[in-house]
């Protein structure tokens, strides 16, 4: 059914010939290509983006019309470069995190951090056994406030003030 439509019509697809590829490359290339090594590191990564956006262009062409080519080419180049540093940035990262060393554990940070445990520890002694169980459950179970209003068997909105005053006493006791 489309074949007649486009027929009866007298619709073609787009296609280029081989010297009109040839043409548009030729006439668009030199400033593209040093419009993309402007903005790369080196002519390999900007010989590869050239590629790409032409690459693509014609398989554009073969879709639909455009009516503006080097417009649409640099718009690709654009967004080519920037999909570059955005995958080199993610690459980088990923490196750093393979190659950065763990940091040493020094008995100065451990007996700082048993410390502040064993104030928090006797701030929390202080308070109510329910409050103390409350802050228990939200910080080492990760339970939200309707499970532990449901297991202390008190409303959500208890819950909620008992976690405040507990965390106002372990900042006071922490400071």
């Amino acid at each position: 059914m489309p074949f007649l439509f486009m027929a009866k019509y007298n619709i073609r697809p787009n296609k280029l010939s081989t010297a009109e590829e040839n043409q548009l490359f030729h006439q668009y290339a030199p400033r593209l290509y040093r419009y993309i090594l402007a903005r790369t590191p080196n002519s390999d990564i900007a010989q590869e983006i050239m590629h790409d956006v032409f690459i693509h262009t014609i398989e554009t062409y073969r879709s639909q019309t455009l009516l503006f080519p080097q417009a649409f080419m640099y718009t690709v180049a654009l967004r080519n470069i920037a999909n570059f540093y955005r995958r080199k940035e993610i690459e980088m990262h990923y490196q750093h995190q393979l190659i950065e060393p763990e940091q040493e554990w020094h008995l100065e940070n451990q007996l700082v951090i048993e410390e502040q445990l064993r104030l928090a520890s006797e701030k929390l002694a202080t308070l109510p056994k329910h409050v103390e169980s409350a802050f228990l459950l939200a910080q080492l179970d990760g339970m939200t406030y309707k499970q532990i209003a449901l297991q202390l068997k008190v409303s959500p909105n208890s819950i909620k003030s008992y976690l405040q005053r507990a965390r106002k006493v372990l900042q006071k006791g922490l400071q």
